[in-house]
């Protein structure tokens, strides 16, 4: 049985991976900015793409802050040939928002896996 990875794009295979970055941030500088969603997916492909040509297949984002819009990657994936990965979770307990800090396990699943 092939092992199956979920990227922005969709499943992809284990040994399509490649090199993987694991812990980028696709867009820590202007989260939650609507204003410069086209600049930032811009900015994002363009770099994207000489990640790509330095060998790189997939990145990791490790951005989970409660700003980060899923969309923004769903419109950045099929503008470059990286596969992307999002992280779930909170990193460090002091920067976790109040209210994720008492999620139960069935809100977490509800907040970080549904689609």
């Amino acid at each position: 049985m092939t092992t199956m990875i979920q990227t922005v794009r969709g499943p992809v295979s284990l040994d399509q991976l490649g090199e993987t970055l694991m812990h980028e941030h696709v867009f820590f500088w202007n989260w939650g900015e609507e204003q410069k969603r086209a600049q930032s997916i811009a900015y994002a492909r363009d770099e994207l793409g000489k990640v790509a040509a330095c060998g790189a297949n997939t990145i990791v984002d490790v951005g989970p802050r409660p700003e980060r819009d899923i969309a923004w990657y769903q419109e950045l994936a099929p503008q470059t040939s990286m596969h992307i990965l999002l992280s779930t979770g909170f990193y460090v307990y002091g920067y976790t928002p109040e209210p994720e800090r008492s999620l139960s396990e069935d809100e977490c699943v509800e907040r970080f896996a549904a689609s």
